[in-house]
Parts: structure tokens; sequence; C-alpha cells
């Protein structure tokens, strides 16, 4: 019931054939091409298409041949397609309702897809638009690279879900859930692998986008991340994630780094954070009622250790803060500046290891300890040092919730 329209040159010259033949139809079902399409034909293009075309309407089909002495055969075959069931990647889901372009310029296969949808695991849809695959000669006997150029729209949820099947296997390779965080993912990237048994730990990939309006519970465990723009990156060596938001509140503006592998190293925050009484009280830090006032900028390092409490590094030169221990009678203005370091532990008890602070006319050394719920417990300076008429030891004792220190 279709017709397939020829025309061209066909020349018996004296040193050969000269074919020039080019032929087009109006539409054809894609079972029906591979049916007319003869098996010794570019065996391995037929071949992919029936095992990854799994369904489609082809229109606009074209062909072209074109032969000469002492040349090698050209060939042309090309048509778009609708409806289509698509699978790029054995191990991925298919994309259904695709619709796009194919083309076999001599040995190179492209399938251009212009908008489809996947079913993640979880999640929901992953929007495909804009995407191909490609074998750049379709000669290679084994192991033929390929190709892969996506571009998607969906839930991080379903995005993570994706990048989490074979061979990629990006969140166990990290130890994360693919539930990691909440939001709205649009990805780009690039999948280059043989095609070739035995062959799926070779896969290159670089994916590159932008996560909006995430919230994550997981990301540091005990806290809620929130960011209205996060950059992400994730290929072979790990996963980054850049941008602004807030940790239960503060401020901070950073990365967060997670390197993959069997061999990775530990994750890691690093980010400026606004430092005042509110993010002290966010992470447990339980300071004397008074001893800080203003706000100033600090850099925040969280080392995320697999199977223990993350560990935390904090410093600040304080311009903008007010600092008073009465106790010592000692204070300083918001307009100068000194230093603070803060080092120790998350969790639902805060451990602060190491505090040390200096400014004009005072320099301490020491630790707090807190007590389940994070009220004080102790500071324990083991060296203050202020103006010429103090270098001793002192402990900041708390009494309780409400009561002054001793």
């Amino acid at each position: 019931g279709k017709t397939l329209r020829f025309d061209g040159d066909l020349v018996a010259a004296p040193d050969g054939w000269r074919v020039a033949l080019d032929g087009r139809m109006d539409g054809l079902e894609v079972a029906r091409l591979l049916s007319l399409w003869p098996a010794q034909l570019k065996p391995k293009t037929r071949n992919w298409l029936e095992q990854n075309l799994l369904a489609a309407t082809a229109t606009n089909l074209d062909l072209a041949l074109r032969l000469a002495p002492d040349h090698t055969p050209q060939t042309y075959v090309a048509f778009d397609y609708a409806d289509a069931k698509v699978r790029f990647l054995k191990t991925l889901p298919p994309i259904t309702g695709a619709q796009g372009h194919f083309s076999l310029l001599d040995d190179r296969l492209v399938v251009a897809l212009d908008e489809g949808s996947v079913r993640a695991d979880a999640g929901g849809d992953v929007q495909v638009k804009s995407s191909s695959f490609i074998i750049p000669d379709v000669r290679v006997r084994d192991g033929a690279p390929a190709v892969i150029r996506l571009q998607t729209e969906s839930s991080v949820t379903a995005a993570l879900s994706l990048l989490n099947r074979a061979p990629l296997s990006v969140m166990d390779k990290a130890s994360l859930p693919v539930s990691l965080a909440a939001g709205r993912a649009e990805l780009t990237g690039t999948l280059a692998l043989p095609l070739k048994k035995g062959s799926a730990n070779k896969v290159i990939y670089d994916v590159a986008g932008t996560l909006r309006a995430l919230r994550s519970d997981v990301l540091i465990k005990g806290r809620t991340l929130r960011a209205p723009r996060i950059e992400v990156t994730v290929n072979n060596d790990g996963l980054i994630l850049t941008g602004a938001g807030d940790l239960d509140g503060v401020d901070f503006d950073g990365s967060y780094a997670q390197p993959l592998g069997p061999d990775a190293g530990q994750g890691s925050l690093r980010a400026q954070i606004t430092l005042d009484q509110g993010a002290l009280d966010t992470f447990g830090i339980a300071l004397p009622q008074g001893t800080v006032a203003g706000r100033t900028d600090a850099r925040l390092d969280v080392d995320l250790i697999k199977g223990a409490a993350p560990r935390f590094d904090l410093r600040s030169d304080l311009r903008g803060l007010r600092l008073s221990v009465p106790q010592l009678s000692w204070s300083k203005p918001p307009g100068s500046t000194g230093d603070l370091r803060v080092s120790g532990k998350l969790g639902a008890t805060p451990a602060v290891e190491r505090l040390e602070i200096s400014g004009p006319g005072l320099s301490a050394t020491g630790s707090v300890t807190l007590r389940e719920g994070g009220t004080l417990e102790r500071v324990r300076f083991d060296t203050v040092r202020a103006g010429d008429w103090l270098d001793a030891a002192v402990d900041i004792v708390g009494q309780g919730t409400g009561k002054p220190v001793q």
C-alpha cells in the first residue's frame, strides 16, 4: 500500500558504472521497513534498529546511493519518526512517546530525539528533548564507540534514579539514596561507551545542570538544606553541588563534593556562612547569654565521614561581631577584627573540641562541653591572656537554662 519512488542516473562508462540514485516515500511502519530491508545490507545497522527502535511510525523517508569507479560506495538513509519507543542504552528504561529523526550517512548513524519521556524507577517521568544517539562508524566489528547526548527535565529524585542505573550507579557509589533531595532538575550530559559485551564499566559520563527549589534532609544528617538554585556536575570522578541557600536557617554560599568509585574518599561541604547568635543556636554552640551580638562572615568546612558524625571547622575574622565576656571584663567592638576558630563534630549533641578566640586585648584557647540537648556544661579555656593582668586557665560553667554562668 505504499509507493517508493526512485530517480537518478545509471551510466555505463568505459571505466565502470556510475550511479546516482535517490528514493523517497511518505511513510512506513518501522516493522515494515525492517521486513523490506535486506538482511545482508548493513546488517549491524539493521540489527541495531530492530533491537532499539522498538516501535515507531516513519515518515519522509529518503534514500540515496552513489557509485563511481575506484570510489567507496556512498549510501544515505533517513526518516522522521513519531510515536516511538526507543532504547538508547540497554540498562536504561526506553524513551516512550518519542519523535525525532534517524539518519545513516555512509557509516555514521545518528538518532536525533526532539522529545520523549522516560519512566524512572523513582520520582516519576524524565522529560527528554534535543538529545541524540550517535555511532560514528558502524563498520567497527567489536566495541564500536557510541555517544549519547541527553537534555532532560524532571524531579531531582527521578534524575538521580536514572543516574543510579547500571552502568553508572552514581548514587550507590556515593553511598547516597536517590531520594537525596526534593526539587526540579534540568540536566545536560554526554555518555560515551563501547558497544561491546562486558564493557559496562568503561562508560565515560559527564553531566551538568541546575537543581531548583532544592530541599534535603539527607545530605547532612539531622539538618535541613534549602536552596533556590544549585549547579550540579557529576562525572566518573565525583559529584559536585554549588550554590547559595540556608542550612537550618543559616545562610551559606559554597559547594558540596562527593568523590565516586570504590576507593573514593569522604564527602565535604565548604561554604561561606553568616555567623550570629542564631547560627550558634542552630549548631548547638551554647555560649553564655550576651556573649555575641551582630553578625560576621565565616568559613565553614564540614567533612562527611561514612558511619560517623560529620566533623566541622569554622573560622572568622569577627568583623561586624561584638563579643563580650563580662566575667573577664573584656569586650570586642563590632568594628574591630580578631580571629575565631571552632572545630569538632556535629550530631544530636555537638562536640566543640577546640575553641580559639583572639581580639584586642584577649587571646584564649580551649574547648566546649555541651549537655544533651545542647545546653552549656562548661567552656574550658586552657589558656586565657587578657591584657597584662591575666594569664591563666579559666572555666566558664553552665548552671542550666535561664541561670547565669559561673
